[in-house]
Order: C-alpha cells, then sequence, then structure tokens
C-alpha cells in the first residue's frame, strides 16, 4: 500500500491512502469532493470500486442545488448515483449539529463553509472519514479534531 505523508500544519499533501481501505469506515464527502469525483463522468465505476460507502451529508446536497441555477448539473448526477445506490444522502442531525456550529461560527480564518463543515461534523459524531481536498479544512481538523480520518479525491482516484 502506499501511503501519502500527512501534514498537521495543513501547508502539505494532505492524503492518506490508508483511511480508503477500511470497509467499515464510511468516506463523508464535502462539495468540493463529490463535484470532482462526477466531474471524472466514471463517478458510479470509482465509488463502486471503493470498499468504502460513500455518503453525502444532506447540507451538501442543498448546496448542490443552489449551483443549479447557474446552470449546474451536479444536483442531478449526484441523485443519480444516489438513486442507483452507489451513494447515501445522510441527515446532519442533532449528535453532529454541536461540532457543526464548531465550525461555521467565528472569524473567517477559523471557519469553513457548509458543504465543507458539515460533512467535517458527521464524521466527527460518527466516527467516519472525512472526504476533504481544501488545505484550510485539512488544518482546522487537525487542530480541533486530530482523531478525525481525512481522505482526499486523490485517495479516491488512486484506490
Amino acid at each position: 500500500m502506499r501511503l501519502i505523508p500527512r501534514a498537521a500544519d495543513g501547508q502539505g499533501d494532505s492524503c492518506d491512502l490508508r483511511v480508503v481501505d477500511d470497509p467499515h469506515s464510511r468516506l463523508v464527502g464535502d462539495t468540493s469532493t463529490i463535484i470532482n469525483l462526477i466531474a471524472t463522468g466514471s463517478a458510479h465505476a470509482i465509488a463502486s470500486a471503493l470498499p468504502n460507502p460513500i455518503v453525502v451529508v444532506d447540507v451538501v446536497l442543498r448546496e448542490l442545488e443552489t449551483g443549479r441555477v447557474r446552470g449546474r448539473e451536479a444536483c442531478d448526477r449526484l441523485k443519480e448515483l444516489v438513486a442507483g445506490g452507489v451513494l447515501e444522502i445522510v441527515e446532519l442531525g442533532d449528535h453532529a449539529a454541536p461540532y457543526f456550529e464548531d465550525l461555521v461560527i467565528g472569524p473567517a480564518a477559523a471557519t469553513l463553509d457548509d458543504g465543507e463543515a458539515a460533512p467535517i461534523a458527521y464524521a466527527v459524531s460518527h466516527g467516519d472519514t472525512a472526504l476533504i481536498d481544501e488545505r484550510k479544512a485539512t488544518r482546522i481538523c487537525a487542530e480541533r479534531y486530530p482523531q478525525l480520518r481525512i481522505a482526499c479525491t486523490v485517495d479516491v482516484l488512486v484506490h
């Protein structure tokens, strides 16, 4: 197995292929990683090849729905993947709400947008793996939730 080192400061490569090898850990995709997966044109095949199920928090679905007015089709592709049983939509829920609030309330340098915060909060509260690409989100996770497993789009594509 190839391992790409994780930089705790969020400045280096944040991918860790080990987390994609654990079939008991769900991958909780943020908005960017779901868009990236869909943009490959092979999302169904890629997600089906993973040992991990991929889940998408309802907050991410709502964020993608706002892109429809600008002609973006990621929401429609996501719904097709859900209908095909490849991905699952999950509710943020009460257990994740305190983590979500921690990630979205405060100064801009210390907070994330809803499409990043919701998957991280869900992953922290359920012991899952957050699927994120942004350095800022990786840095914040390393600082606040060092026990959180993080994977990125590259991990999914390389697997």
